[in-house]
């Protein structure tokens, strides 16, 4: 529930600050109070989220432990990317670079910036691609019969189906 908030505020954020018409507009903005907020508490849900979904693989770990193994490795794949795109977001792209470029507005620190969301975007890929196996592996993981277990099914399977249309 507390990462569904932070990526409401998210959204507000997006909405409230509107989108930048130049690069230089853009990594100004990027250093705006709320969107560095934003990150940290994106990056603080990153957090939240492994652990959430080693808590679960944990759950069927004893019933089915080579399974649960990838599924956790899938979902920490996931997160460990997650955290390096984040934090570099954060500690470079909305606080090291903004003010550099305030201080001298350098073309090579936009250029910077632009090499930053081509990686971001390249990464998107094995990102996607991990928690949508990690979603579709747990599914399998909890492939029980028991009323709860497919509660948990439908939950993974709705989320893999979610990843599926991202990527």
């Amino acid at each position: 529930i507390a990462y569904i908030a932070i990526q409401g505020f998210q959204e507000v954020v997006f909405r409230t600050l509107g989108e930048p018409a130049t690069p230089a507009e853009a990594l100004a903005l990027g250093g705006h109070p709320l969107h560095v907020a934003r990150s940290t508490a994106m990056l603080a849900a990153m957090f939240g989220l492994i652990f959430l979904y080693g808590a679960i693989c944990v759950q069927r770990a004893r019933a089915r432990p080579v399974l649960a193994g990838f599924t956790f490795l899938s979902f920490l794949l996931f997160g460990w990317l997650e955290i390096g795109l984040r934090s570099v977001e954060l500690i470079w792209t909305q606080l090291e670079l903004p003010a550099a470029y305030a201080r001298a507005p350098d073309p090579a620190i936009l250029d910077r910036v632009a090499v930053f969301e081509s990686v971001q975007h390249a990464l998107y890929l094995p990102l996607g691609f991990a928690v949508l196996l990690g979603s579709v592996l747990e599914a399998w993981l909890f492939a029980t019969g028991r009323g709860l277990d497919r509660v948990i099914q439908i939950v993974f399977a709705l989320n893999a189906l979610r990843n599926a249309t991202r990527l």
